[in-house]
């Protein structure tokens, strides 16, 4: 029934003006949590942003509501990347969200305009990997429920003197396997307080930027995790280790983990975990 309910929500979002319907959850109420004895998967919405891209807050509050729905469940990722007239800084918009990594994402997945996202990267072989963001809540909604199969386990460290931090991932195969698997781990800032461009052309000086992708503790298309054959219960594992910038808040950031299927790209599970507890 919860599945049915937000499809159609996605349905009404796609045939009307996104100016029109500013919460298109506010409804539908709070899904209740999964039970936590099980194994969920997570879902990861990649969002290709910009702070000068005036319908991109648009997509920001997309993701907002949809985290309200699902809770912890899905995981919002802003990838600053394209063209430098929606992504570029100058006196209005000092602050340089852009990194090598997300560039190279933002062209292997060949993201034509912005906003533009990926909902676990489903898709990416027949070209249906790219969604704007009126059909995220679909999308989510059709993944949500799906059985989990990878288990992700993360261990944290950060030395606040030197701003270093290693993490140490823990993959549980829940399934046989017979593609390779990658892994990417991602560096997140939330809080960020820089001008946006808004809908109404306004710049509003008091915007708060979330989930930022700020680095990458893996290469920007993942490291391997596993080679095919991979078995039920095998445990697969890594570690990685970079460094957060001077002007980075630690107590905003978060490491985000997941594992993807090195020939479809799918994102199978996703974990996230603050650098400071």
């Amino acid at each position: 029934m919860k599945k049915w309910f937000v499809v159609l929500i996605g349905m009404i979002i796609g045939f009307q003006s996104c100016d029109i319907i500013d919460n298109p959850i506010k409804n539908g109420g709070i899904i209740q949590p999964p039970d936590s004895t099980k194994v969920v998967r997570k879902v990861v919405i990649e969002d290709f942003t910009g702070h000068q891209c005036k319908n991109c807050p648009k997509a920001a509050k997309q993701i907002k509501d949809i985290e309200a729905l699902y809770g912890d469940q899905v995981i919002g990722i802003a990838i600053h990347a394209g063209p430098s007239n929606f992504t570029g800084t100058n006196a209005d918009y000092p602050t340089d969200f852009r990194t090598p990594e997300g560039t190279a994402i933002y062209n292997f997945f060949k993201i034509p305009a912005l906003p533009m996202g990926m909902v676990s990267r489903v898709g990416y072989p027949t070209n249906t990997h790219l969604k704007t963001y009126p059909g995220w809540p679909a999308e989510t909604a059709n993944l949500i429920d799906s059985i989990a199969k990878i288990e992700i386990a993360q261990t944290i460290s950060y030395d606040a003197a030197s701003r270093a931090v290693s993490v140490a991932i823990t993959a549980t195969a829940l399934a046989d396997f017979s593609d390779d698997l990658k892994v990417c781990v991602m560096l997140l800032e939330s809080g960020i307080v820089s001008p946006q461009l808004m809908p109404d052309d306004t710049r509003d000086t008091t915007y708060v930027h979330n989930h930022v992708l700020r680095d990458m503790l893996t290469q920007a298309l993942g490291d391997e995790l596993g080679l095919h054959p991979i078995v039920r219960n095998q445990i697969l594992t890594k570690q990685f280790a970079g460094s957060l910038d001077n002007t980075w808040n630690a107590s905003n950031c978060d490491i985000v983990s997941f594992v993807y299927n090195a020939r479809t790209y799918e994102i199978l599970q996703a974990e996230i975990s603050a650098v400071v507890p």
